[in-house]
């Protein structure tokens, strides 16, 4: 019998799926209710989602001494503690990819936004204010023929570029290896040691890179100070990705038109930060990719891997995650 631990919520809302699976070969186990005991810790495989009570992923890996898979629902996988799972040789899998379609959806809606002003129109119409906003700086300009970077290739950064070519937008893109074959939709594929060349020559730029050593602080006032004039800033990702000081200064200063933020360093966002009052910077609290449809791939994902790994063929598991490439 394969015990399955995971969250009260996840078990409400998909137990029901999961258990069908293999009625007979599985037991799942509620890992968050302080009522039930923690018989949960002797489970082999984990779903990590967000646990009731704070209770961090790292802190359940290390009491469940058996567990041999572990499959996150979310895309991003800087919350696993991979000194701890590499030791263990736990098998990881994520759910990247699932998330994607709505995630570029963002993005583009985002860089509609900033480029055609709409969110000062939105900020006039509270203001029960009817005006045509000019503003010098900001000139309304469509997203047709300029040319998008997107710092991460990954699903997201894949999607994106096909919806940004539908629209006209040329792009040129980032990953740790630079290779791209006849198909790939992309202008240009570049090296990470190319990341300045991008800076200057795109009019967007879009972070989907996963949080890892070599993208941790990727962007400060140095590279800010040489993005285009007038280009934009999307993140995606995560918010270590990006000093936020340097950027809210590259606000101000004017280095670059405007910035959308869906993820920051500390989250929720503290109510001191500078960004709440940078110039022409749109926050939203990491919800890109949260719709019932997305946790729902993520869940259908899961179970195809179920399928797999209790016939044990572990070797086929989608998504299954290289920690060196998280470290």
């Amino acid at each position: 019998m394969a015990q399955i631990a995971l969250s009260k919520r996840f078990l409400q809302d998909y137990g029901a799926q999961i258990q069908a699976i293999a009625p007979d070969r599985i037991e799942l186990m509620v890992l968050d209710d302080p009522a039930l005991s923690g018989a949960w810790q002797d489970s082999e495989i984990l779903i990590s989602s967000e646990f009731a009570g704070g209770v961090t992923t790292a802190q359940v890996v290390a009491r469940m001494s058996h567990l041999r898979w572990l499959h996150t629902i979310f895309a991003g996988m800087d919350n696993i503690p991979w000194d701890a799972v590499g030791a263990r040789s736990i098998i990881v899998t994520n759910s990247a990819g699932v998330y994607a379609p709505m995630m570029a959806e963002y993005v583009i809606g985002m860089l509609v936004m900033l480029y055609r002003n709409l969110h000062l129109y939105y900020m006039a119409q509270q203001a029960h204010r009817d005006d045509r906003i000019r503003v010098p700086e900001l000139p309304p300009q469509e997203l047709y023929g300029k040319r998008m970077g997107i710092i991460g290739y990954g699903a997201i950064g894949m999607r994106l570029t096909h919806s940004a070519n539908a629209l006209g937008m040329r792009v040129w893109a980032m990953r740790r290896t630079p290779v791209i074959d006849a198909n790939e939709p992309v202008e240009r594929m570049l090296d990470t040691d190319e990341l300045d060349e991008m800076l200057r020559e795109c009019d967007v730029i879009a972070i989907a890179a996963s949080l890892n050593s070599s993208t941790r602080g990727l962007l400060g006032a140095n590279e800010f100070q040489k993005m285009k004039r007038g280009a934009v800033l999307i993140n995606v990702a995560r918010g270590a990705i990006l000093d936020e000081a340097a950027l809210v200064r590259a606000l101000e200063q004017g280095w670059i038109r405007g910035a959308a933020l869906d993820v920051t360093t500390i989250e929720p966002l503290p109510a001191d930060s500078p960004l709440w009052n940078a110039p022409n910077v749109i926050l939203t609290p990491h919800i890109s990719g949260e719709m019932p449809i997305g946790r729902q791939r993520a869940i259908d994902l899961f179970c195809k891997n179920l399928r797999l790994y209790l016939n044990d063929q572990t070797s086929f598991l989608g998504n299954r995650a290289i920690p060196s490439a998280h470290t």
